[in-house]
């Protein structure tokens, strides 16, 4: 399988689940609008590192990522949203 093809199935494999997810939780407006651009971020980072089915691991190097750009309030919002 060539890359752009495992980037492309991977990422809308990931965009199902997004919008799955966002459409069942039952939280205002401003929740969902904060967990879908953190759920965003999280499948860029997945496509980015070719990662189809995130370990432990992988949830952690995620976040060692964000801490390199983001306040830790920034960060913990959006390991909350990948972690739900």
């Amino acid at each position: 399988m060539n890359i752009e093809l495992f980037e492309r199935e991977n990422y809308l494999n990931v965009e199902v689940l997004r919008k799955s997810f966002l459409d069942y939780i039952d939280v205002s407006d401003k929740t969902i609008e904060t967990y879908d651009k953190a759920l965003k971020q999280f499948a860029i980072y997945l496509s980015d590192n070719c990662i189809k089915q995130p370990t432990r691991e992988d949830i952690i190097n995620y976040r060692e990522f964000l801490k390199l750009d983001h306040k830790s309030t920034t960060v913990n919002g959006y390991m909350i949203a990948v972690r739900n």
